[in-house]
């Protein structure tokens, strides 16, 4: 539980090295800006069509571009998040002429698929900073489908984030008061509120 970015994207294999050049330069930009924050962040690029991002209290933000045949072999073995995607990104239609991609690979369609938890962030910057490298890389591709359950992606308005943090903490608090009556154990039980984002007061 906690409040995520979500992406699912499409581009043509012969961009993607571009997009995710541009998204890594960004990033490199975020991270010297972050540290007047004195916000940490880690950098990956394991290959031309990935690229990582790790800051501070948030989760690694991901874009792992494969073909959809990868995706395909991937739901044969269970990868359940990547599964209910995939049905996704084939509703969102890719071209299956074999020939066609034959004799113009590089038009074959990549996607990436994933999503960034920011409910423990240390800083509400941080959860602004995730949303403006998924708006780099999702601006330059063909298809894309954000879902920011801050609302910043969509409204520019850092405050909207802050709130849902913060609410979405206190709901976390309350279900785990609520197993805690039922007899588990204090370390089994979720917590929410220790997030350091709250929002301010009037």
């Amino acid at each position: 539980m906690g409040v995520c970015i979500n992406h699912r994207l499409g581009a043509e294999k012969q961009y993607v090295k571009g997009i995710l050049d541009r998204a890594q330069a960004f990033a490199e930009k975020i991270k010297e800006e972050a540290k007047i924050f004195k916000i940490s962040v880690k950098i990956e690029r394991p290959t031309d069509t990935e690229l990582y991002v790790d800051m501070d209290g948030c989760e690694t933000l991901a874009f792992d571009f494969n073909p959809m045949s990868f995706y395909e072999k991937q739901a044969k073995t269970g990868w359940n998040y990547e599964n209910e995607t995939l049905k996704e990104m084939k509703s969102l239609g890719t071209d299956e002429n074999e020939e066609h991609y034959k004799k113009y690979p590089g038009q074959v369609m990549y996607w990436a698929s994933s999503f960034c938890k920011t409910q423990y962030a240390e800083n509400i910057i941080e959860h602004k900073y995730i949303a403006e490298i998924v708006r780099m890389v999702a601006g330059f591709c063909k298809i894309s489908a954000v879902n920011d359950e801050g609302d910043y992606y969509f409204s520019g308005v850092l405050e909207d984030a802050t709130s849902a943090i913060e609410e979405n903490g206190a709901l976390i608090n309350a279900i785990g008061k609520q197993l805690k009556g039922l007899g588990y154990e204090q370390d089994q039980i979720i917590k929410g509120g220790e997030t350091k984002i709250k929002k301010a007061k009037k």
